[in-house]
């Protein structure tokens, strides 16, 4: 039921082009979110206060899938909030596995926001060094992706660096 409701909806409203390279980033980000958020017994005053701010971020973002028209200035905010996200959502996990799901979320996230404002720079809309700290952010997030898959498979031959 809930996954024909869905589907009405996103018929129902166009996708864009820059939406269709988000919404699937922004769905896998909610649905870790909304895993990682919920109450656990045993869960301290700090943690709970951790798994709000997890929240509130998640909620911010959201906001950019909403409304893609977004000035350079909020663009570094955005930028700011993905790498605020998985630190929150990272410094929640148990496993080194969730840990490594969550900066596989960083870097599609970032991924999806790069292709965003490439097209954005090309039609003239962003300046040019906005590409550059996109390019920088899922540099980042490649590397510390690379970092979590290689604690997660420690005995694994991954010799290379993407």
């Amino acid at each position: 039921m809930y996954l024909a409701v869905s589907a009405v909806v996103m018929l129902a409203s166009p996708l864009t082009a820059e939406r269709m390279h988000t919404a699937p980033a922004i769905a896998s980000m909610t649905r870790l979110a909304a895993l990682t958020a919920r109450p656990l017994p045993g869960d301290t005053a700090e943690t709970e206060s951790r798994k709000a701010r997890l929240a509130a971020l998640s909620q911010f973002l959201g906001k950019f899938e909403r409304d893609h028209r977004f000035t350079s200035r909020e663009q570094l905010n955005l930028l700011t909030d993905i790498r605020d996200l998985v630190s929150a959502g990272t410094d929640l996990a148990v496993l080194p596995e969730e840990a490594l799901c969550w900066q596989r979320v960083g870097l599609n996230l970032s991924m999806a926001y790069y292709r965003v404002v490439v097209a954005r720079v090309r039609s003239g809309e962003l300046p040019p060094h906005t590409l550059d700290q996109s390019e920088a952010q899922v540099e980042l997030f490649r590397k510390q992706y690379w970092d979590a898959l290689c604690r997660c498979f420690p005995n694994a031959p991954l010799t290379t660096r993407p």
